[in-house]
């Protein structure tokens, strides 16, 4: 989720832009405020989103001004700079700003600013370290609006879901609308169903009467989750409990259609895997996954499930009806592409599938198929979007000369072109290389350069300032120390999870060091659970080797079943898993936000990748374009 796309668009009152003519201070309610007709035209552009005009004219304001009025001119320039997505003016234009001279709202501004910066970045901790504590109950309302809203994206993109659930209770408190009000509501209370009890009594959350009155009605819903007609009574209980809930009478209604409408009733699973063939070892990875998932999951989860060998491809269609007719729920598989294309083209589908590969046809899909995989090209997009958010402007690809890597550079050169409408430069080199030093030589353009004493050194001709690079972990060990050796070594450097195996030597570390890439936070989480690395590695000798990642797959396939009619009905939804944060496009594709590491020994965990194509948060203040 990139925030410069997703996050709402926040119009600040015209109020706080009317200051008062000595230029000291800003007029939070004058009673007859004197319209700044410049002013005014800064807003309106602002307002009609033409956002580099409003920066311009606020910045021209701000140069005609002094003291407080320069201080708000020059921060709303930045902040209309900054839904211009320009990072670079942003910063320029708050270096001009004094933060000692800042009023409160001012500050609050100035931090606001500086935080939806750190959101761009998928910098949640910073950005929660620039918000602070909570602004002053008088601060402006849009301020304050604007504060709790990024506070619950930045706990969305730690994956904390109790405290964004605890900013969005805040947020609520700021819609108007009762429609808002519900849309919000119901956010809270999903966000809370999701949370075990027990997990809720550790958080030692201080709650008010209202933040507890959301802690009970969450417990009774899932409590009563299947069963609204057994909640009347307890939800009588809980309204005299908390009779100045701000919770809607319609919120309970709309919960239960909502998850009649999302939640698959399951019982009995079928997986189609092969065992036999060229995906043999793989499906045997994936099986050992679900099984670890099925034996972690509690009783309410633990579904019974029935394998089937698909590695006759004459025979899956066959074999999903047979599944179906033995009294399967929902099929997890096949694997193979050339089956799941066959499932594709089907028409319709006697139970849900969830296939383990992805493929798009020229054919209407199925309504009950489900793809999903560790794609590739999810991470060449997501390399695209993190060295946009960075600043960077003219990438360099390193790409193998094979249909994989191909692919890799499509779908990293799309993404890229839609973020900047700029091409990407490219270097393909001999699949099955051992050596990339000619490609690494070609894609900066090296000319030997006289340095004056007689000597020439190389330098870099082109107008490349990052390079992403896919390959081996033998290959990704050498671009470093090459564009060392060739006086580019400041460039940075990104690769995709096929770049290590999962550690890095001592011996290697001095090589990669610093070359960023995304991969599955399975791979790179410490934890000690049943899931955990450490467990499956203990009880899965194989998990070590190459298809370690197949693992985390299988866990997630079993895991993401009951969440399908969710993560498919909401623009939003996303789901903690394994192999990433996931969520689902409009061709019912599983995608997954990974996790960004910096190599060195051992890897330094980043982050949690963004997606310019989730906007997180549903509502829209009153009186905001659409």
């Amino acid at each position: 989720m990139q925030i410069k796309n997703s996050l709402i668009i926040i119009l600040f009152s015209l109020a706080a832009l009317l200051l008062n003519a000595c230029g000291t201070s800003s007029v939070r309610q004058p009673s007859k405020p004197r319209v700044d007709p410049e002013v005014s035209q800064a807003a309106q552009l602002y307002q009609n989103r033409q956002y580099s005009q409003a920066a311009t004219l606020y910045r021209q304001l701000a140069d005609q001004s002094t003291g407080s009025r320069r201080s708000l001119m020059l921060l709303m320039s930045a902040d209309s700079w900054l839904r211009d997505l320009q990072y670079h003016e942003v910063e320029s234009t708050l270096a001009l700003v004094n933060p000692q001279s800042l009023s409160a709202d001012e500050d609050l501004r100035y931090r606001l600013i500086q935080a939806e910066m750190k959101l761009s970045d998928n910098q949640p901790d910073a950005a929660l370290s620039l918000l602070g504590n909570p602004p002053a109950q008088d601060s402006l309302a849009d301020l304050q609006q604007r504060y709790y809203h990024y506070k619950a994206e930045a706990y969305l993109q730690k994956q904390d879901i109790v405290n964004r659930a605890l900013q969005l209770i805040q947020l609520e408190r700021f819609m108007v609308s009762s429609q808002q009000r519900l849309q919000i509501q119901l956010e809270i209370l999903n966000e809370l169903v999701r949370v075990d009890t027990h997990t809720l009594n550790q958080s030692n959350i201080q709650a008010d009467m209202i933040t507890a009155g959301w802690l009970e009605l969450s417990r009774l819903a899932r409590g009563f989750r299947r069963d609204p007609q057994g909640l009347i009574g307890p939800y009588k209980e809980w309204r005299s409990l908390y009779p100045d809930h701000r919770a809607l009478p319609e919120l309970m209604s709309n919960f239960y259609a909502q998850q009649q409408q999302q939640q698959l009733e399951i019982d009995k699973i079928a997986v189609l895997l092969p065992e036999s063939g060229p995906y043999s070892k793989a499906a045997a990875a994936i099986r050992d996954g679900i099984l670890a998932a099925w034996f972690a999951a509690d009783g309410s989860t633990r579904h019974e499930i029935q394998f089937y060998d698909s590695s006759n491809l004459d025979q899956i269609w066959p074999q999903v009806n047979k599944a179906a007719e033995q009294g399967a729920d929902i099929i997890i598989g096949p694997l193979d592409k050339q089956a799941v294309t066959q499932l594709a083209r089907a028409g319709n589908l006697p139970v849900p599938v969830l296939a383990l590969n992805q493929v798009l046809t020229d054919t209407i899909m199925p309504r009950d198929l489900y793809q999903y995989s560790l794609s590739p090209e999810d991470e060449a997009r997501q390399v695209a979007e993190r060295a946009w958010n960075k600043g960077l402007s003219y990438p360099g690809v390193l790409v193998p000369d094979n249909a994989l890597g191909l692919r890799l550079l499509d779908a990293f050169s799309e993404r890229w072109q839609s973020l900047s409408g700029e091409s990407v430069s490219s270097v393909r080199y001999p699949a099955g290389s051992t050596d990339i030093s000619a490609a690494v030589i070609q894609l900066l353009n090296i000319r030997e350069v006289p340095t004056g004493s007689g000597d020439s050194r190389p330098q870099q001709m082109s107008a490349v300032d990052f390079v992403f690079a896919i390959g081996n972990p033998t290959l990704i060990r050498q671009v470093r120390p090459m564009l060392q050796y060739n006086y580019a070594g400041k460039l940075p450097v990104f690769a995709t999870s096929s770049g290590w195996d999962g550690s890095v030597s001592h011996e290697a570390s001095f090589d990669v060091k610093g070359v960023e890439l995304p991969d599955i936070p399975w791979l790179v989480d410490e934890g000690n659970g049943l899931l955990s690395r450490s467990t499956i590695n203990g009880h899965f000798p194989a998990s070590k080797g190459q298809y370690a990642r197949l693992y985390p797959m299988g866990m997630d396939a079993y895991n993401l079943l009951p969440h399908l009619r969710s993560l498919e009905n909401s623009k939003t939804g996303t789901l903690q898993g394994q192999t990433g944060v996931l969520y689902m496009d409009q061709n019912q594709h599983i995608h997954r936000l990974l996790t960004w590491i910096s190599l060195a020994q051992p890897p330094l965990v980043l982050g949690v990748s963004s997606h310019a194509g989730m906007s997180q948060t549903q509502y829209m203040p009153p009186g905001l374009p659409q």
